[in-house]
């Protein structure tokens, strides 16, 4: 199920990477933040390489963006090792209300 923010929000999408048999906190080799909207809009963020994607400590991500486009939204973060292989992601979907004034 989508959650809801209003047109103008500017909210912070977080992930996190810990391993299953300890729950520690743990660093993929890269990182990205891929967002895209249902008009056509896309941006992705790869860490160390673009400031909006920031790493807050060992294991724990997030992208602050704003949302200026009324509709359905997409997100993901997607963790690497460094032969490329896929080590986690999340994924979800949210809605942008519109707004009267805009």
């Amino acid at each position: 199920m989508a959650y809801k923010l209003d047109y103008g929000d500017y909210p912070r999408f977080r992930a996190t990477w810990r391993l299953a048999s300890t729950k520690a906190y743990v660093d993929p080799d890269s990182v990205v933040f891929l967002a895209a909207c249902h008009n056509g809009f896309s941006v992705s963020y790869t860490y160390g390489v673009d400031p909006e994607l920031v790493r807050d400590s060992t294991g724990q991500y997030h992208v602050d963006m704003g949302v200026g486009q009324e509709g359905k939204w997409y997100f993901r973060f997607e963790g690497y090792t460094a032969a490329g292989d896929p080590y986690g992601a999340v994924e979800r979907v949210f809605e942008v209300r519109n707004s009267y004034f805009h």
